[in-house]
């Protein structure tokens, strides 16, 4: 019995236009403030009817409470605004992972990368 040889095959292209675009675009994201990244999140949650919170100084609040509460209907949502690049804190994941626990509670940490994905979830 002949061993049949499986047919050469070119590695696969890598379109370099497409990586910059990508890359690009991870720069802009990069550049874009906590409070632009509130902004366009508000006006999302407005447009799909939330009742929103925002602490606008937490100088004498729980340290790493979320940035945005938000609720609709039977959902209660808990946003953490973050620039791109730049991680939660230990006492920010620890409320996002003890509010996550609780039934039916929605805890996210966004960037300017993932405003897609956060008007999805508030869709």
């Amino acid at each position: 019995m002949t061993q049949r040889r499986a047919p050469h095959t070119a590695p696969p292209t890598v379109d370099t236009g497409a990586l910059e675009v990508l890359a690009s675009r991870r720069r802009y994201f990069a550049t874009v403030p906590e409070r632009d990244l509130l902004a366009q999140v508000l006006a999302v949650a407005q447009m799909y009817r939330w009742r929103t919170y925002h602490t606008h100084t937490s100088r004498h609040s729980a340290a790493g409470f979320p940035d945005l509460t938000m609720v609709r209907g039977n959902r209660l949502v808990f946003a953490e605004l973050k620039r791109v690049g730049k991680a939660a804190t230990a006492d920010q994941r620890g409320w996002l992972v003890d509010l996550a626990c609780v039934p039916g509670v929605e805890a996210y940490v966004w960037t300017a990368e993932d405003l897609d994905m956060a008007a999805k979830v508030l869709a």
